[in-house]
This record gives C-alpha cells, sequence and structure tokens, in this order.
C-alpha cells in the first residue's frame, strides 16, 4: 500500500500545482481587463483644460460673438492671394476681421468693402460678422489694375486698407 500512497501523492501535488497556475492566470487576466477597462474610461472621458491667462470675470465680460464696441484700430481686412487673372478668370477672397478693444470678434455687424475706382465687382458670402467677427467677400476684376480695397462696418470706415492686383 505504501506504493499506492506515494502516487496518490505525487498526483495530488500536480493537481495542486495545476490548479495554483490557473489561478494565477485567472488573477493575472482580471488585472488586465481590469486595466483595459479604466483606460477605457479614462479615454473617453472629456478633458476640461482651464486657461489662467483669463480670470472669471473677463470671459464673462468679453466671450467671442460679443455684440460689444467696435475698435477700428484693431479690426482689419486681408485679401488672399493678392493677386490674381483679371477678366473674371480668378476670385480673390477678402476677409474683414471686426474687433472689439480686447480683440474678440464682434458678431452681427454689416460689413461693406469698396475700391475707389469701382472696377472690382464684390460677390459678398457673407456681409454680416459671425461669432468670430468676420465677413467674406469674393472678388474679380473685367480690368487689370492695382485696387486698394476699403473696408466699411455699420458705414464707418476701418483704418487699414487692402490693395489687390489683377493682371
Amino acid at each position: 500500500m505504501s506504493n499506492l500512497e506515494g502516487s496518490v501523492k505525487v498526483s495530488n501535488n500536480k493537481d495542486t500545482k495545476k490548479n495554483n497556475a490557473v489561478v494565477i492566470m485567472l488573477v493575472i487576466l482580471l488585472f488586465l481587463i481590469g486595466g483595459l477597462a479604466i483606460s477605457v474610461y479614462l479615454v473617453q472621458r472629456q478633458t476640461f483644460v482651464k486657461s489662467e491667462a483669463y480670470t472669471q470675470e473677463s470671459t464673462d465680460q468679453q466671450l467671442p460673438g460679443n455684440k460689444g464696441s467696435i475698435d477700428k484700430q484693431n479690426s482689419y481686412i486681408f485679401a488672399s492671394p493678392l493677386r490674381a487673372k483679371a477678366k473674371g478668370q480668378e476670385y480673390i477672397r477678402v476677409t474683414v476681421y471686426v474687433l472689439d478693444p480686447t480683440g474678440n470678434g464682434v458678431m452681427g455687424k454689416r460689413v461693406e468693402i469698396k475700391d475707389a475706382t469701382n472696377n472690382v465687382q464684390i460677390k459678398s458670402q457673407s456681409s454680416v460678422t459671425d461669432a468670430n467677427g468676420s465677413a467674406y467677400f469674393d472678388i474679380y476684376s473685367p480690368l487689370m489694375g492695382a485696387f486698394a480695397l476699403q473696408a466699411y462696418v455699420e458705414g464707418e470706415a476701418l483704418e487699414q486698407n487692402v490693395t489687390v492686383v489683377f493682371d
């Protein structure tokens, strides 16, 4: 019987080692699944970063797109490209940025652009400023030449102008 008892003990030791290995594998698997679940949760969470450049009071008073006062010195007109082919073959996009004294866009202001010679054809894409204070125009000229464009906001001229060339 002693041989029989020895083989039973060896068999039990092998089963115990297998059971321990299975338990360890299950613990590792649960740890990995838990880590994956936490990672997915953290990736899907929306992150909020608050800039330290502004105080709460200044952000409440100066939100982009407000209907505040216009700063004619801070507002500007921009054209891209500055040169195009004449006779309606190419357009130039003109953007007017209407800003308040702190540099925020002013929404809801009517904008016009004009050239002194009336030789530039203007197609308004959005003549009222959006939330960023931008108004957009596409221009072309049937004639060749350089043309200075002036922007008007609510009838008042901005201090800056831009010159475009059609060849």
